[in-house]
């Protein structure tokens, strides 16, 4: 069974659980409360930081928006590289992980879910990153040999997409209406975030896919074409026949020498050529819209189905990325250290990485009834970055056999509280 990368509850939700635990007294559940309230703070504190730093680079590269432009802009490249930097971190905060290539070129291989041929220009980018949370089977219904089949397929459950343009793109053609931008510009970034996504359709993800019908397709226009051309040709071979022999006997008149002439005196004939002309051109003409308004029609349908698959599967683009991400960043590493700074008081003395993650992961499972793949060194590890500064140890006590424990609650609350004091110097200056 997949396991989930993340605590599945909010950090409020799990603040709520932790402190009403019955392992805690009646004034550790206050004290635990308040911890918690404090340690959201400060955490939303420094990532709001990383997020105006993200937000400011990505406004002089954003793809989606018009960037800013100044004098004294750094190059686009340098300022791409510098959000990508962040904004990678921020995700593996938020506990995205990297598609590696083999499993994207596996993907793009794959037929899509959506009966569609497409194409993709990857000359166009420079840099194609997906990022996900959660991956796990889904059962869709597809049509196949006029009857529904149920299939089960990968689905990442969140996806993040990164792309970086060439200097030089090419121009799209506006006949893709599934794109969700106008046009590709060079040395921009794209941001998206998408939801439930099918491991084999991360080619639709493309803002320049190129969207046409299967052969399969193809032919089911075709072959009903052709079969509808031959009764409509028996019905016109009447009005053939006459409008053949009246060229002839406008042009070649009884004796058929050759010369072109018209009688005007003999309107009949005249009357009668354009007839047979405009019955058969009525009837050509009014075949040929039939197949195209056919052919139309199919192909708005399958460009309908991709629009609804990525309208309807978006969650956000740009710079409501980085916000969605740094949100859900901050959400993971606060329910994290939470989590492990509960079990480890709540222990009746140090334990280890192994006994502390199988601890988390009992717990989780017992309170929410599903698998969770904690974390616990990186959760050991935000704990450490968060709180320890040089004239102060933090939370964590690492012992010399590798085992861990934490302070008490007060002591923590304290440590948290010193941290906010210095989180703005101008006061504490002399």
């Amino acid at each position: 069974m997949n396991r989930k990368n993340n605590i599945p509850c909010s950090r409020s939700d799990l603040l709520a659980r932790l402190s009403a635990s019955s392992r805690l007294n009646n004034t550790d559940q206050r004290h635990f409360r308040e911890f918690g309230e404090l340690l959201s703070a400060l955490i939303h504190f420094q990532a709001h930081q990383q997020y105006e730093r993200m937000k400011s680079n990505l406004a002089l590269v954003d793809g989606h928006e018009q960037p800013q432009s100044g004098n004294n802009a750094p190059s686009p490249e340098h300022v791409a590289n510098r959000l990508i930097d962040d904004f990678s971190e921020i995700l593996t905060r938020a506990n995205y992980f990297p598609i590696d290539e083999q499993e994207i070129h596996e993907a793009l291989n794959k037929t899509s879910l959506i009966p569609v041929r497409t194409a993709v220009n990857f000359a166009d980018f420079k840099l194609v990153r997906f990022f996900y949370r959660n991956k796990s089977p889904a059962s869709v219904q597809i049509k196949k040999f006029f009857r529904q089949k149920e299939l089960l397929v990968d689905t990442y459950d969140r996806m993040v997409v990164l792309l970086t343009t060439a200097n030089t793109v090419e121009h799209q053609s506006s006949r893709n209406a599934t794109s969700q931008v106008d046009e590709l510009e060079p040395n921009r970034v794209y941001l998206n975030l998408y939801k439930n996504i099918p491991h084999g359709d991360l080619e639709l993800l493309f803002p320049n896919i190129k969207i046409s019908m299967t052969l399969k397709d193809k032919l089911l226009l075709v072959v009903p074409a052709v079969g509808a051309a031959v009764p409509m040709a028996l019905k016109i071979l009447p009005s053939l026949g006459l409008l053949v022999g009246l060229i002839a006997f406008v042009v070649f008149g009884y004796e058929l020498t050759g010369t072109f002439k018209v009688d005007p005196e003999n309107q009949k004939a005249t009357y009668a050529l354009f007839t047979a002309v405009l019955s058969i051109g009525l009837a050509l003409g009014g075949f040929a819209a039939q197949q195209y308004l056919k052919y139309k029609s199919k192909r708005l349908s399958f460009l309908k189905k991709v629009a609804d698959t990525l309208f309807f599967k978006t969650l956000d683009v740009g710079k409501g990325v980085i916000s969605s991400v740094v949100d859900a960043a901050e959400e993971e590493q606060c329910k994290e250290i939470l989590m492990t700074y509960f079990l480890l008081s709540c222990a009746s003395s140090p334990i280890n990485e192994q006994e502390l993650d199988s601890a988390a992961e009992a717990w989780l499972s017992n309170e929410f009834d599903t698998n969770v793949d904690f974390k616990v060194g990186k959760a050991l590890e935000e704990i450490t970055t968060l709180t320890e500064t040089s004239d102060d140890p933090g939370l964590i006590i690492r012992h010399e056999d590798d085992t861990y424990s934490v302070c008490d609650l007060v002591t923590a609350k304290e440590r948290l509280d010193k941290i906010w004091d210095n989180a703005f110097p101008y006061s504490n200056q002399t």
